[in-house]
């Protein structure tokens, strides 16, 4: 198992590891995965869809709300 964070995993990297079964990135998006060599070696890749979804939300009404109202 590998967990990463913006650090690309590459096909040369995942045939590296051949007991590789598991990647999983601590973000929202795939896109430093080879995704497709993954697939080829049966190697599941997830990641955190949510992540930071309602903190993101309230640090923005936060910060609206601490706006000066004499612009």
């Amino acid at each position: 198992m590998v967990v990463v964070n913006k650090c690309p995993i590459s096909r040369e990297t995942i045939e590296a590891c051949p007991n590789l079964k598991l990647i999983c990135v601590t973000a929202t998006g795939y896109n430093t995965i080879d995704l497709e060599a993954a697939k080829e070696k049966g190697i599941v890749v997830c990641n955190v869809p949510t992540y930071a979804t309602e903190s993101v939300t309230q640090h923005v009404l936060q910060c609206c709300l601490r706006l000066p109202t004499h612009l």
